[in-house]
């Protein structure tokens, strides 16, 4: 054997915290998965995923949280804002990715949407304080989606 060989790179850890059932959740993770294999990532070579469901049960969020931050993942992906917001307090500086968080400045994963700061980039619902924020940044442009949490993954794949 090559003393010189090199082992081949562990798969990089995906985390998925979500307040639905595993049923209704289901659907999301299966198109994110889609995508991964459509742009050639293969799940066990290089990524593996898991995913908690707080089964409609906000008390669920902070254990579930820490619990998937123990797995030392890559990246924490949390769908919506009391999701996010556990794993926010859960994380420290690793990187978060919301989903469909209402107000995500209000509701603490960034500090504003011209400067997010902090380990958080994702997707904001587009309600109300979204568009406010937006109209808030550059009142002659129209709001941009945000990147999205599928590049900000994949980013971190080697």
């Amino acid at each position: 054997m090559n003393a010189h060989a090199q082992s081949p790179k562990a798969p990089r850890r995906i985390v998925f915290l979500s307040p639905s059932t595993e049923k209704f959740g289901r659907p999301l993770i299966e198109a994110f998965l889609a995508r991964l294999k459509e742009l050639g990532y293969v799940e066990g070579r290089d990524f593996v995923i898991d995913m908690r469901w707080a089964e409609g049960r906000s008390d669920r969020f902070a254990p579930l949280a820490r619990e998937l931050v123990g797995l030392k993942p890559a990246v924490f992906f949390a769908s919506t804002s009391p999701a996010a917001a556990a794993a926010k307090q859960a994380a420290g500086t690793l990187p978060i990715v919301f989903i469909s968080c209402i107000d995500p400045v209000a509701e603490g994963p960034v500090d504003s949407f011209p400067r997010p700061g902090r380990n958080a980039t994702g997707t904001p619902s587009p309600g109300p304080p979204v568009r406010a924020q937006a109209a808030a940044i550059s009142p002659d442009v129209p709001p941009r989606r945000p990147r999205t949490g599928l590049s900000a993954f994949l980013t971190a794949l080697p």
